[in-house]
């Protein structure tokens, strides 16, 4: 057969070539998209997890600092509650002086004995004034007894307690003469 439109059997191969092309590169531009965007989508899942562990380990982080913390501030109250047990304690057993040492009892106002002890003629008185300026006319009234001499302040110690109330504890030491000339 003679093919007397040549050019037209050219332009047919060339779209039978174009329609192929397009027929297969379609699909292959799809899935080169394809991949990419699920290329994109995997990064960004991995970035999410890293970012997802980070926070999960700033927040175990900071529960840890947390419960610490609660400990920490639970354990400090018990304490404080011990230290208060111990101040309601040596506040119950603070007791004005039960013997009659001075003869009149304006010089022990403020003051609470804690401990009078004698051996043979030493005596130790240790207390607790409220305030340093009772301990003075406490001290005069004991210098004018009779029956006592070397009277003397073994130790002074400011102390302050929980409530911010201010005390002095005192030691004194003195001797016992006899009454008898």
């Amino acid at each position: 057969m003679i093919n007397f439109l040549p050019w037209r059997e050219g332009i047919a191969r060339r779209r039978k070539w174009l329609f192929i092309l397009r027929l297969t590169l379609l699909p292959v531009l799809v899935l080169l998209i394809s991949l990419l965007a699920l290329s994109f989508a995997m990064q960004y899942q991995q970035q999410l997890q890293r970012n997802l562990h980070a926070l999960t380990s700033e927040v175990k982080r900071t529960q840890r600092a947390h419960v610490e913390a609660t400990q920490a501030a639970e354990e400090q109250q018990r304490w404080y509650e011990r230290v208060l047990l111990i101040q309601r304690h040596q506040a119950q057993t603070e007791r004005p002086f039960p013997i009659d040492l001075l003869p009149h009892k304006p010089a022990t106002q403020g003051i609470s004995l804690l401990r009078f002890v004698c051996e043979l003629s030493a005596c130790e008185i240790e207390g607790r004034a409220q305030h340093i300026h009772q301990l003075s006319p406490f001290m005069d009234a004991l210098s004018q007894a009779p029956w006592i001499h070397y009277l003397q302040i073994e130790q002074l110690l400011p102390e302050v307690n929980l409530d911010s109330q201010s005390s002095t504890r005192f030691l004194i030491s003195f001797h016992i003469r006899s009454q008898t000339p």
